[in-house]
């Protein structure tokens, strides 16, 4: 674990935050760029296909997205919102571990980050938003043909999720909270470009938490419907 956020990820949140080391250059790790390539990362996406009986590719795709966004953005955004950290994610510097099944265990990152304070939610975000997932979304997409949409949009199911855990544990004034509000609910970030993260999921009268974009692992016989399916609430 990142030793400066060692206070967020405590007991049940341990974890979460052990996916994250400051890399020593020792070990197999793998350079992520490396990973990304096409060859490389359709080979990783057979191998995690091996886990399910009649995969789908785009559904197997989109699974092992959820994994990757599991293990760096969760702790990613809880840092930046909880402590003003701003994690070094620029997928060039950074290298990862696989296990047997190809799914990511662990990044290992070139430094611990620093203190960023933010003023606005693109600021606080940015370094994930236009630098980390634009990357990894395009390059899964290319090697699967599952919709950046899709991919999208499961990096913001669970980036909303972080947001509403921190207003738990923080308070809806938190500043980081509100950033991460705002950051769901702008259509549209400076200059002017689509925001990829707006609305991922709503919220029906009875509480009913559902994505906007089905995340198609319904494709995959063997894996029950999500608990946020659009899909089997319209059925």
């Amino acid at each position: 674990m990142i030793e400066p956020l060692a206070p967020l990820f405590r007991g049940a949140l341990e974890d979460v935050g052990a996916a994250l080391i400051v890399d020593d250059g020792r070990g197999s790790l793998e350079p992520l760029a490396a990973l990304l390539q096409a060859e490389r990362l359709d080979t990783v996406l057979a191998r995690f296909a091996a886990r399910y009986e009649q995969p789908e590719a785009r559904a197997v795709a989109s699974q092992w997205s959820k994994l990757y966004f599991s293990r760096l953005l969760v702790p990613a955004v809880a840092a930046a919102i909880a402590l003003d950290w701003r994690l070094p994610l620029a997928p060039e510097h950074m290298r990862v571990a696989l296990d047997e099944q190809g799914g990511v265990t662990a990044f290992a990152l070139p430094h611990p980050g620093a203190l960023y304070p933010s003023r606005d939610a693109e600021e606080r975000f940015g370094f994930l938003v236009d630098e980390h997932l634009p990357v990894v979304i395009d390059s899964i997409a290319r090697v699967s043909g599952l919709s950046r949409r899709v991919l999208w949009s499961n990096a913001g199911n669970l980036f909303e999720t972080v947001v509403s855990h921190c207003s738990g544990m923080l308070s809806e004034a938190h500043a980081g909270v509100r950033h991460g509000r705002e950051m769901l609910a702008r259509r549209r970030l400076s200059p002017g470009h689509a925001n990829p993260l707006f609305e991922p999921v709503r919220y029906l009268p009875d509480g009913t938490r559902l994505r906007r974009v089905c995340c198609l692992r319904y494709l995959i016989p063997s894996l029950p419907y999500c608990g946020s399916c659009p899909l089997e609430r319209q059925g």
